[in-house]
């Protein structure tokens, strides 16, 4: 019940690709600086970090829900609803099977041909994480350097995807990955 300690709950004034209500939750915080009812100016700080609730140390849990702030199934991936880094974009993709079913726990590659810096994330393909309803994505990575990619999923020595991705500031790059598995 007191899992995220000290919350702040924003309800933002714009709507979800659906048209629900968008709301961003900040937990664990050391101390709260708003109340119910306050109007929040972007750049207003609203509390301190802290380990408030259950928390291993001081850091900021942040989420977004779509529709029901209390739902923890209204979640959906923060990477689609931040800004990036002046010069950096977003990663969206979608990693399904030649049936056209997701796929979870894959692992995908992201490595820059400019500087051959390498990231990594897995897909989520089960009822952990929700998918936007705008974009259906299954993996995101965020605050990539805009330049081109390779994109590649492999496990054990075995490349079963493999392309290339630009990346565009102050944009999310979509990718569609059919894996013939």
């Amino acid at each position: 019940p007191d899992y995220y300690g000290n919350l702040v709950v924003i309800e933002h004034e714009f709507r979800s690709p659906e048209n629900l209500p968008v709301f961003t939750l900040y937990g664990h915080l050391d101390r709260v600086l708003v109340g119910a009812g306050h109007v929040v100016e972007e750049g207003e700080q609203i509390g301190f970090v802290g380990a408030a609730g259950v928390a291993i140390g001081p850091h900021l849990h942040f989420e977004v829900r779509v529709g029901d702030p209390t739902d923890f199934g209204a979640t959906r991936n923060p990477d689609l609803w931040i800004r990036p880094y002046v010069g950096f974009g977003t990663l969206a993709a979608r990693v399904v099977n030649n049936a056209g079913e997701l796929q979870p726990g894959e692992g995908l590659t992201i490595r820059s041909l400019a500087d051959g810096h390498a990231r990594y994330a897995f897909t989520y393909a089960s009822d952990a994480v929700n998918s936007s309803a705008g974009w259906g994505e299954n993996v995101t990575m965020g605050d990539l350097p805009m330049g081109t990619y390779e994109v590649y999923i492999s496990d054990e020595g075995r490349i079963w995807f493999r392309g290339q991705v630009e990346i565009r500031p102050n944009q999310t790059t979509w990718l569609e990955i059919v894996m013939d598995r």
